[in-house]
């Protein structure tokens, strides 16, 4: 045996050994809306983000603190930080249903945050679906989302 095909064959286990984890990819807002609440209608643009990990920039909405109101760990996931689940909310296709592995920091959301997790597309034909989508959420770290606050110049008058 020639001391290349040892190499070659050192550098396949190596790759076995300690594979390559590919970067969830990067889905947005208005990838969401290609999902027709109202009818169910699902595009394929987006079902192919469905049951696989996925990565998205939003802000929290708590359903469920921590001990010590500083964690969550249920919450709903949206585009700005002033959706909030009031009347009125954002439409289904703008919500996320996250249920995190393990609680974050609530003011990790100060700048809104990026969710990596396992998204699944929910029937939203009834009456009383409130959400679109749920994510198993795997990992979570701030974000800088900038956004132009509409009520901004309300202050400065």
């Amino acid at each position: 045996m020639k001391i290349q095909d040892i190499i070659r064959i050192l550098i396949v286990c190596l790759l076995l050994a300690f594979p390559v984890s590919a970067t969830p990819p990067i889905i947005t807002w208005e990838d969401l809306r290609q999902h027709d609440y109202e009818s169910g209608e699902v595009q394929l643009d987006i079902q192919q983000f469905t049951q696989t990990d996925i990565q998205i920039a939003g802000f929290i909405v708590p359903l469920e603190l921590g001990d010590f109101t500083e964690t969550v760990s249920e919450f709903l996931l949206v585009p700005n930080p002033l959706a909030c689940i009031h009347i009125p909310p954002p439409p289904p296709n703008q919500m996320i249903y996250v249920k995190m592995d393990y609680e974050i920091p609530l003011d990790m959301d100060e700048r809104g945050i990026y969710v990596t997790g396992r998204l699944s597309i929910l029937d939203t034909t009834g009456e009383d679906d409130f959400f679109s989508y749920e994510m198993i959420g795997k990992t979570a770290k701030k974000a800088n989302i900038s956004y132009e606050d509409p009520f901004d110049h309300l202050i400065s008058m």
